[in-house]
């Protein structure tokens, strides 16, 4: 496939997720805020239909096209470390509950004009640079090759194999979702002060995720991976000082990049635009600024964000990644709870 098409491709599939998400109200930073402290439940009921279809259609991928699936799988061959995952993952899950906000959904929130969209982003540039800045005086170790027989992976400890076990456990998630999380969650409250042209449920939303990641598995060679835009445009305004490794050089180091920033965001202008949707209100320059650097901070530590760890490298069975989505969600319900912070 030429540079062009896949480029293309890459923007449509990120202006349906984007219109996706801008239609089931993931663009409206209460609807963080209320997922930490369990007044809203559409980020939780979209993340578990995400993982779930994610694990199904790449159980699938794996079964029918194991080479394929193998080279995209990149969270069995790198190890971080538990205690990076889970400390930055905190970090990620603080800086959403500060800003409303999240390190793949921002392009969303950019896209529908939300009014703290730039001070996010400029929090994020700043968080990033300065993972960058002390990588490079040698703070923090960039080497996550795994060693020789770490188990990084479930199946490697249960034995099972990965499509078994994936769609097994991607199948219980999506029914846990749309079965027992609405009784434990009740939804009466989920759109109370959102917009009336809200026409997708999160399920569907994250089942769309899932679906998406066999192209993108195949276009990309590797899974979503939403923080590390975020790092292309750190070295891009640098000029590779900072961040020299996701400097762009070619259609393979800007896929991300495409996929979140020009195709996301163009969906979610477009469903703005055709639907009428307000733009969304944020939080105060100071909360969206220091929420932006914790999450791209911390995704940069634990090397993976809520897409990266939450999405992909829980979908790929990654023990790290599990840990890491638990984490981020602790982070951000512990903040939002005991810091007071209002929805």
């Amino acid at each position: 496939m030429s540079d062009v098409l896949t480029s293309a491709t890459l923007i449509a599939l990120g202006a349906t997720e984007g219109f996706a998400f801008a239609t089931c109200g993931m663009s409206y930073p209460s609807v963080f805020r209320g997922q930490m402290n369990f007044s809203r439940n559409i980020l939780i009921q979209l993340f578990l239909s995400a993982v779930g279809s994610s694990m199904i259609t790449q159980g699938l991928l794996n079964k029918f096209a194991p080479q394929k699936f193998a080279a995209s799988r990149n969270h069995k061959a790198i190890s971080v470390g538990f205690p990076r995952v889970v400390g930055g993952c905190m970090l990620i899950g603080a800086g959403m509950a500060i800003a409303g906000s999240g390190p793949t959904m921002l392009p969303t929130q950019l896209g529908v004009s939300m009014t703290s969209g730039l001070a996010v982003l400029l929090g994020g540039i700043a968080g990033g640079a300065t993972y960058a800045l002390l990588e490079k005086i040698g703070v923090f170790g960039s080497d996550f090759k795994c060693k020789d027989n770490q188990a990084t992976v479930l199946e490697q400890v249960t034995g099972g194999s990965y499509s078994t076990l994936a769609i097994s456990l991607g199948s219980a998630l999506l029914a846990a979702d749309i079965l027992v999380v609405p009784k434990l969650l009740p939804t009466a409250a989920n759109f109370d002060g959102l917009p009336s042209q809200l026409i997708t449920s999160p399920i569907a939303t994250g089942i769309l995720i899932g679906i998406n990641q066999i192209p993108l598995r195949l276009l990309t060679k590797t899974g979503r991976a939403g923080s590390r835009s975020i790092m292309n445009i750190v070295a891009t305004i640098t000029g590779g000082k900072l961040a020299g490794k996701f400097k762009i050089s070619g259609l393979a180091s800007a896929t991300q990049l495409i996929f979140l920033w020009i195709g996301t965001m163009s969906g979610a202008a477009l469903a703005s635009r055709t639907l009428e949707l307000p733009p969304p209100k944020g939080y105060t320059i100071a909360e969206s600024f220091i929420g932006g650097f914790l999450m791209f901070f911390g995704s940069r530590i634990a090397n993976g964000c809520t897409c990266g760890h939450g999405v992909t490298g829980f979908s790929e069975l990654g023990l790290q990644s599990m840990a890491g989505a638990a984490a981020i969600f602790a982070a951000g319900i512990a903040v939002t709870v005991f810091g007071g912070l209002k929805v």
